[in-house]
C-alpha cells in the first residue's frame, strides 16, 4: 500500500496499492511477491509524487469468511517492521476475507502489532 502521512494530525491516507504482477507466485493459499518489480513501482510513484507517496504496508486476501492472520503473516509483518525503509513509525496490514476485512497497525519502535479495525463489505463498496 502507498499513501501519505498528513502533516496536520499525522493521519494516514492510503492512496494506491500494487496488485499481483507477472512473475509473482499466486495460489489459493500462498503469494510470493517479486520484490524488485514492486519496489520499482514504489520508487517511481515516490518520485512522481514529489516524495509524498510512500510505502505504508501490505495487503492480501484469505479464502475465509472472517480473515485471521496466519503464523506466516505475523512473521512477515514483524520482518517488515524491522527491514522496511519508510518514514512512518507504523505500518498497516490489511487482510480481506470473503465477508469481512481487518486492519492491523504495527509499530516499528516496539514491534507491537494491534488490530485497529474490522469491517464488513456492503453493497455500496
Amino acid at each position: 500500500m502507498l499513501g501519505s502521512i498528513l502533516s496536520v494530525n499525522n493521519g494516514i491516507v492510503i492512496r494506491d496499492y500494487t496488485k499481483p504482477l507477472n512473475g509473482d507466485y499466486c495460489s489459493r493459499f500462498k503469494y510470493i511477491r517479486q520484490k524488485h518489480s514492486h519496489n520499482a513501482i514504489l520508487q517511481k510513484k515516490w518520485k512522481q509524487s514529489n516524495h509524498t507517496l510512500m510505502y505504508l504496508g501490505e495487503w492480501h486476501t484469505h479464502p475465509e469468511k472472517d480473515p485471521h492472520y496466519s503464523k506466516q503473516d505475523m512473521n512477515n509483518w514483524k520482518n517488515l517492521l524491522i527491514r522496511s525503509d519508510t518514514f512512518s513509525n507504523n505500518l498497516l496490514f490489511i487482510i480481506g476475507g470473503i465477508d469481512r476485512y481487518k486492519l492491523w497497525s504495527g509499530c516499528r519502535k516496539t514491534g507491537e502489532i494491534v488490530l485497529l479495525f474490522e469491517g464488513e463489505y456492503n453493497e455500496d463498496n
